[in-house]
């Protein structure tokens, strides 16, 4: 069921029609929650919105012809044959009439007093609103440019036809006056209805355009006279704009980037951001209130409204992820709750045969073998579509499978995935193949996924690890400053940063990086642990002392750590420190215990360790060993 948004003033000239054209500009054009509009010209005697979007005639008729044809048959006609598509994509128009030679004829057949006394007015809007309201695909809102004055026609437009009425108006005697009639009007008008609850309409959004730009001293009386008109009720303003004296322009359409967004503009979208707040159908406003519900822990309501979400727009893959992860969110103990209603949700969808239903179900998978499965399934109901090739392959890297991985991100790439997804492709398939040993692909994916988005830092950090895997030290050197220069929060290319130093014989400034992170590292246990892995290539004595001054990590991180030890004991000829940690390793290799830890600086310290000496023969051979032994698992 579509809002019906009266937009009206008392008198012309306030910016009425551009405002309603602009609203339903940036109700269509929204990015994450698009709205189909249609645009009604009720001004009949003097219509403009038809000129502003640009219909596009298919025949030249309009709104004064479909009344016409109900006085001359006494029967309503099909109100989509007098509907229109304009310049604007998702905007219909249901215009005032094509401005010909007839027009004013049929104008003067329009008396309506006589066809509300008559000809069953009333009966003809509603049946004019239930027809609209019934189109498919449906509407999500209905514009209605109102003709000003105190007339008939506007009290058409604001008290039968809005749900809610967007009153503009400037700040001169003549204006308030208007609208306070109006206002006045419209509330003893909901009195008498015998729904209507309290005293005053609920919907109604006052707006002073335009709001001039310069102070004077008189202008906070004229703002206080409305004030007293709208009592508590939030007023708005439109911002005067010199431009828009030169023509008709929508400016929420236009294609040009403002460096500076014009103060208008942002008008209209808070203009637009508040009607929406008032239509609880509306698919944003729905969202939002789904997202406080997970936010403040209500993870049945929000479930409920994904599912509604989702029942309307089945194919919006967003509303299956939220509904997903508000399970994942939720405590253990509320699951017996909610996940029946989540899994009948998702089991709709699949009878429905819709990938999505799939999709969810595989994100709920308890195993890898049910994930795959489901994902495998919804590809098969839509072999074409690039973000389920994506999808998997995400699922298969958190699995491992790095093989399978590369193979579906490059068939996501071969189907053109678009948007933020694009470059994150290359980088998966980069990370895929520096795990699989192939850094030289590894590389060409990494550069495509940098080239995409050149300022991200995640990015650059793992350019340069793959780049330092593969014996280009100094390289590694220039990109990880890069990664720290766009990320210098991270401690990891920090870290990191000491490594490549190293292997670059500038141990004094590998010492000098490592002190200077070492305060924020010891703040967060893995990146201590990464601290105390970085001093092993410049001094391993500092390795064993931080880690001997924080037991606690050994507790959560026993192979890990005594894999650094044992190494440091190799470095250094502690014989006793690296027969304890050994025989921790061969236990935890036993037990087949797994863990996730990356050795790939290390892995590299060997090579350029040898070559420089600062590895001798039978430490690069011992160390090599040390590799073999604990179940050490790259991180992904």
């Amino acid at each position: 069921m579509p809002m019906f948004v009266t937009f009206y003033s008392y008198k012309g000239g306030v910016g009425r029609t551009l405002a309603l054209a602009n609203v339903a500009t940036l109700l269509a054009r929204d990015r994450g929650e698009p709205c189909r509009v249609l645009v009604w010209d009720f001004d009949l005697p003097a219509p403009g919105l038809q000129d502003v979007v640009k219909c596009k005639w298919t025949e030249k008729i309009g709104f004064v012809d479909y009344l016409c044809s109900y006085l001359r048959n006494a029967e309503v006609d099909d109100i989509s044959k007098y509907i229109h598509r304009t310049s604007i994509p998702g905007v219909d128009i249901l215009p005032a009439g094509f401005m010909g030679r007839e027009y004013a004829q049929k104008l003067e057949e329009i008396q309506w007093q006589e066809i509300y006394e008559d000809a069953r007015g009333f009966q003809f809007i509603a049946k004019t609103k239930m027809q609209i309201s019934q189109m498919q695909p449906a509407y999500d809102y209905v514009l209605i440019d109102s003709l000003t004055g105190y007339s008939d026609v506007g009290g058409i437009c604001v008290n039968q036809l809005a749900d809610v009425v967007v009153l503009i108006f400037r700040l001169n005697y003549q204006n308030i006056e208007g609208i306070s009639k109006v206002y006045h009007s419209m509330n003893t008008h909901a009195k008498d209805k015998a729904s209507a609850v309290g005293s005053e309409l609920e919907n109604v959004v006052p707006v002073i355009s335009p709001a001039w730009p310069f102070a004077a001293s008189e202008s906070n009386d004229w703002f206080q006279r409305a004030r007293k008109v709208f009592r508590k009720r939030r007023i708005f303003t439109v911002s005067f704009e010199g431009s828009m004296m030169l023509g008709e322009k929508i400016l929420s359409g236009a294609d040009e980037k403002y460096a500076i967004e014009p103060p208008i503009l942002r008008d209209y979208r808070v203009l637009t951001e508040h009607l929406r707040s008032l239509n609880l159908q509306d698919l944003k406003t729905t969202y939002r209130l789904a997202k406080k519900s997970q936010e403040q822990d209500q993870f049945l309501n929000a479930i409920e409204l994904f599912g509604n979400l989702i029942e309307r727009r089945p194919d919006v893959e967003r509303y299956w992820r939220e509904l997903t992860t508000s399970v994942q969110m939720a405590p253990t103990g509320t699951h017996k709750r909610i996940l029946p209603k989540v899994n009948a949700i998702i089991r709709r969808g699949c009878e429905a045969q819709n990938p999505w239903g799939y999709v969810a179900k595989a994100w709920l998978a308890e195993t890898i073998e049910e994930e795959l499965e489901s994902f495998g399934k919804a590809i098969e109901l839509d072999p074409h579509n690039a973000n389920l090739y994506f999808l998997r392959g995400i699922s298969k890297t958190n699995h491992d499978q790095y093989a399978g991985a590369t193979d579906d991100f490059s068939k996501a790439l071969e189907l053109n995935l678009k948007g933020s997804r694009l470059p994150l492709a290359y980088f998966h398939l980069g990370n895929c193949y520096r795990v699989l040993g192939e850094p030289d692909r590894a590389l060409q994916y990494f550069s495509k996924a940098i080239k995409l988005q050149p300022n991200d830092g995640v990015f650059l950090f793992w350019h340069a690890l793959t780049l330092y895997s593969a014996g280009k030290y100094s390289d590694a050197a220039a990109e990880v400053e890069k990664a720290i220069k766009f990320d210098p929060a991270r401690e990891g290319p920090r870290i990191f940063s000491a490594h490549v130093a190293a292997s670059l014989g500038k141990n004094d400034d590998a010492r000098r990086t490592l002190e200077a992170v070492r305060p924020q590292a010891e703040l967060e246990s893995t990146a201590l642990l990464s601290l105390a892995e970085a001093y092993l290539v410049v001094s391993p004595t500092e390795t064993i002392n931080i880690l001997d001054a924080n037991p606690e990590i050994a507790k959560e991180n026993k192979v890990v750590v005594s894999f650094l030890k044992a190494f440091a004991a190799t470095l250094l000829g502690l014989k006793e420190v690296w027969e304890e940690h050994s025989s921790i390793l061969s236990d935890s290799q036993n037990s087949a215990e797994k863990v996730f830890w990356g050795t790939t600086e290390l892995r590299q310290f060997l090579k350029w360790g040898l070559v420089s000496g600062q590895l001798s023969e039978s430490q690069h051979s011992a160390l090599l060993n040390l590799f073999k032994g604990p179940g050490l698992s790259e991180p992904y």
